[in-house]
């Protein structure tokens, strides 16, 4: 049975003998497609009675089902649900309380109740509520995960009062010796407090005041049925509609036939009972909107799945799948004569090619003019150098390279030299100078092949005159491959490419920023703290801040302390990146609090000190996760025009930095308060472009302060940490802690475990004046390879908290680098062969649609 909105419930009948109803959509809720309907109690000689008068059957001894015309038995039912009431205070955000029948929960209530007593209504369904047995309800404490008690997890204390039951008829039942209604029960995980609590309650047997009836709607067909309940005085009917059906869809598309050219792909569906409500058609697992135009030149050949699936109005649904194929339509052509490379005498030379197609189609055939040219061409000037920022346009300080070296590229024989640095970014540059007769719209081959160091990234660009950046058009990744050969290339349009007839190809070791090192192991600096880890025992630096959402409101110097400090000793520590996990300010709305912030934050960018944010809670109103503040004040706009800047996700609501320090490539990951399943399906997209980099994955809830995960950590933990070779550390605040916790991964399934990630959760904010300015630094050592993790505060100038709920294990501590494959690599790029052709749209000689294969003509 169904009715208009699809969703389930009963049909009930009040005490006054008037009806309501509602309907279980088909396989919605009931799992045998059940409707169970109620009605008024009445005596058997009235039923009979009313039985008689209507001229129905009398009913078997049971019925087993509901069919026409025929009486169905019943069993005393309440008339609706009861609701469940009581009073709850001290409830703290986010926490999973909840209200609960055994193990079902009826109800999470986690949102914030500081203060004052507010009432919290939950209806029981019927389906619980049984005529002779108690009902208990109950309500437990829940932790960040769920409404039950974990050991290892923090619960919420709160308090409840006044429990009760209300029934259909008004009347308010007590639990089960709890007669004070002001009485106030203390909840929660800590001592004396309760996990949970059994409110139970004895249902008087005089407010079963209605009947009911389960009815299997899959035994009867599909169409209109009348429903009529009595109390032996009035009788009411009801007309109800089963559809049990799904829809009809149809496509036009043909299972099995081969399409070739274009076509359109269409479909649709109806449906005969409560109505159509949704079609959705996937291509290939991609969604497409029907009708959907296409053709054999776009789609891969082979075959391709069609999946158009239709939804009623009552959540009936009807999936078709259609398998069709495409062709190979790739047509070729190889050079008879002159051979490739082959000297011409001066004078007419006949050109001979053959054309092919995979299917036999007739083909026009163009022989147009073309040009090439190598390094060693006269045309071609060769350059080489390091960058420290690889997408920059300015190559002043590259090096022309002349004699051997440009012969050495200008053929593929393996004779390479490389350029090589520690620190920055080697690349090599090409200048070809294009012949006047290759026109305004040709194409230019461009081939590049060479060497680069293992787990490397190169990538071709040229040089797009309208916007002034290098446009990529290939890249290669050396992940697993060691220092091997391999080749990039493109097809290169000559608009936005030419300038003064000469269009400018770079080969780039590398993505984003590397920072100079403002100091080194041997620097002799002032001491700042006597306990500062030796200047020697370490290469550089990166720092951490968190949660300094009450500095920015109340303690502002505490936040100037941090800032202050980091630009103080910038040089001294070599510093080289800021990280920060959330709550910029602690409340969103007020304007004051991110100014002060704008104004902490704008010494950073003044001094060009890379640096990463992301929305907290408080930056973004808690459960309203609304991002207006947080994106006008540290938006993209702020941060894109950095050079370490690598990409945003709604508006700085995620992003990443690449940035290099010490001969190692990172990829800083963010992505902010509330995660979405775009924002983790982007957080993937992104770690996969990056293989060869070393992930610091960046989020504000993520681990809580007992090393346990909440539900969305969780899911990020599974979909996004495990599956990702390159996530090497996940730093997180939001709890106020410290605490390190190491898990382990099997990354190639040899059954051993090949990665460690270590989980860093850093918040302080529970300390005096919103933190007494603690921060993070991570001393990387490449000589013994591993991270010092020191915490530190410039405000009160010491080392550790001595607060006695953080421990020193968990403020002070190493990470080896082969917990997750780290090392300092030298990078290294060599051109072992360059050409470029171009490839004009010149005809020299052309041919109408053919079968025969053999073109030939004379020039």
């Amino acid at each position: 049975m169904a009715n208009s909105g699809g969703r389930g419930s009963r049909i009930v009948d009040g005490a006054d003998a008037s009806i309501s109803w509602a309907v279980y959509p088909a396989g919605s809720i009931s799992a045998d497609k059940s409707a169970h309907f109620g009605a008024p109690a009445a005596s058997t000689a009235l039923l009979q009675e009313l039985v008689q008068s209507l001229g129905l059957p009398t009913p078997g001894d049971p019925a087993p089902e509901a069919t026409a015309n025929q009486i169905v038995p019943t069993n005393p039912e309440l008339e609706f649900a009861p609701q469940f009431v009581f009073e709850v205070t001290a409830v703290n955000t986010f926490f999973q309380n909840g209200v609960l029948v055994g193990t079902d929960v009826l109800r999470i209530f986690d949102d914030g109740i500081p203060e004052g007593w507010e009432t919290i209504a939950t209806p029981v369904p019927l389906t619980y509520v049984t005529q002779g047995e108690d009902l208990v309800v109950s309500v437990w404490a829940g932790s960040k995960v769920a409404p039950k008690i974990n050991p290892n997890e923090n619960n919420d204390d709160f308090q409840i009062r006044n429990p009760r039951l209300v029934l259909p008829d008004g009347r308010s039942l007590k639990p089960d010796g709890y007669t004070d209604p002001d009485l106030a029960l203390n909840m929660g995980d800590s001592a004396g407090k309760l996990d949970f609590y059994d409110a139970t309650f004895t249902i008087p047997e005089d407010a079963y005041m209605a009947v009911a009836h389960s009815w299997d709607t899959t035994a009867v067909a599909d169409g209109q049925h009348s429903v009529l309940a009595s109390n032996g005085v009035d009788a009411k009917t009801r007309t109800v509609t089963v559809d049990n059906t799904a829809p009809v869809v149809t496509t036009s598309v043909v299972a099995g036939q081969l399409y070739q050219d274009e076509f359109m792909i269409e479909g649709g569906a109806t449906d005969a009972g409560a109505g159509f409500d949704t079609l959705v058609a996937t291509l290939d697992g991609r969604v497409v909107e029907l009708p959907y135009a296409t053709s054999s030149i776009e789609l891969a050949d082979g075959e391709h799945t069609l999946l158009l699936a239709a939804r009623d109005n009552v959540g009936n649904v009807e999936k078709v799948s259609t398998v069709f194929s495409t062709p190979v339509e790739e047509p070729g052509n190889e050079l008879i004569t002159p051979l490739d490379g082959a000297t011409v005498e001066e004078g007419p030379v006949d050109l001979t090619a053959r054309a092919t197609d995979p299917t036999g189609d007739q083909l026009h055939v163009t022989l147009r003019q073309g040009f090439t040219a190598s390094a060693a061409a006269s045309s071609v000037r060769s350059y080489s150098g390091t960058t420290a920022n690889a997408k920059g346009a300015d190559r002043a300080a590259k090096t022309l390279l002349t004699g051997d070296q440009v012969t050495a590229m200008a053929r593929l024989d393996g004779t390479i030299e490389p350029v090589t640095s520690d620190s920055q970014f080697p690349y090599q540059l090409f200048e070809v100078d294009l012949p006047t007769q290759a026109g305004v719209d040709f194409t230019a081959r461009v081939r590049w092949d060479g060497t680069a160091n293992a787990d490397a990234k190169v990538l071709l660009y040229v040089q797009n005159l309208t916007t002034g950046a290098w446009e990529e058009f290939d890249r290669h990744v050396t992940i697993g491959e060691g220092a091997t050969a391999f080749t990039l290339d493109a097809m290169v349009p000559a608009l936005d490419h030419v300038q003064n007839q000469v269009m400018t190809v770079l080969i780039q070791h590398s993505e984003g920023f590397a920072g100079a090192d403002l100091s080194d192991r041997s620097s002799v600096l002032p001491v700042n703290n006597v306990n500062d880890t030796a200047r020697a025992d370490y290469d550089f630096t990166l720092a951490v801040e968190s949660d300094t959402q009450y500095y920015n409101d109340t303690f502002y110097q505490r936040q100037l302390d941090i800032h202050d400090y980091l630009l103080d000793q910038r040089a001294a520590i070599n510093l080289q990146y800021l990280i920060h996990t959330g709550d910029i300010v602690d409340n969103f709305e007020d304007e004051h609090q991110w100014t002060n912030a704008n104004a902490a934050y704008a010494m950073l960018d003044d001094a060009q000190l890379p640096y990463g944010v992301l929305a907290g809670n408080h930056d973004v109103g808690q459960k309203d996760a609304d991002y207006a503040a947080y994106k006008a004040n540290f938006g993209a706009e702020r941060f894109e025009v950095n050079p370490w800047y690598g990409d945003s996700f709604e508006d700085n609501r995620g992003h990443y930095d690449l940035t290099t320090a010490g001969g190692i490539d990172f990829i800083m990951l963010y992505l902010g308060w509330a995660p979405s399943e775009e924002g983790i399906a982007w957080l993937n997209e992104v770690l996969a472009q990056y293989p060869e980099r070393t992930a610091i994955l960046n989020l504000h809830e993520y681990m809580l302060t007992t090393d346990g995960l909440g539900a969305v950590p969780q899911q990020i933990y599974d979909e996004v940490v495990a599956p990702n070779a390159n996530v090497a550390m996940v730093f997180s605040g939001h709890y106020h802690d410290a605490f390190t916790r190491i898990d382990q991964f099997d990354d190639n399934g040899d059954g051993t475990p090949d990665r460690s990630v270590y989980q860093l959760l850093f918040d302080y904010q529970g300390l005096p004046e919103g933190g007494q300015s603690f921060l993070r630094l991570l001393h990387f050592d490449n000589a013994v390879e591993q991270i010092s993790v020191r915490t530190y505060s410039p405000y009160l100038d010491v080392y550790n908290s001595d607060d006695p709920t953080l421990d020193l294990v968990h403020q002070e501590f190493t990470v080896p680098y082969a917990a997750f494959g780290m090392t300092k690599v030298q990078k290294s790029l060599g051109t072992d062969a360059f050409t470029v052709d171009i490839l004009t749209t010149t005809a020299i000689a052309a041919v109408a649609p053919v079968t025969i294969r053999v073109v030939r003509a004379r020039t």
